[in-house]
């Protein structure tokens, strides 16, 4: 009965070394990330690939999905200088607020609708 119940032991120990890690990311632990920018027409790119424009991701009616972990984004319209930030997203929310600088390097700046 002794060995038995060793057996058991020694069984259940072996079983939880051998188990492996695995992680699951389930959709309620999307991070969301939300902008005010201006202009509210600059494009939003994540790591390299484009988003959309800042004014869909208001927080109002829209967030950008965004997968736990690090992150880079920038923000580019044509007569502003670029923003470019490295960040660490979780599964809550995050917002952004910016106003992007006139680019001296255009004659002239752009005109904003908004």
């Amino acid at each position: 009965m002794k060995y038995l119940a060793l057996f058991f032991v020694f069984m259940f120990l072996g079983c939880s070394v051998v188990a492996h890690k695995t992680s699951i990311i389930a959709e309620d632990q999307m991070g969301a990330l939300s902008f005010k920018v201006r202009p509210p027409d600059a494009k939003i790119y994540v790591d390299g690939e484009f988003v959309g424009l800042a004014k869909y991701f208001d927080g109002n009616s829209r967030r950008l999905k965004i997968q736990p972990g690090t992150h880079v984004i920038a923000l580019k319209r044509d007569g502003y200088k670029d923003i470019t930030k490295q960040i660490y997203t979780s599964d809550t929310q995050e917002h952004f607020d910016y106003d992007m600088a006139i680019d001296s390097k255009t004659e002239t700046a752009p005109f904003i609708r908004t």
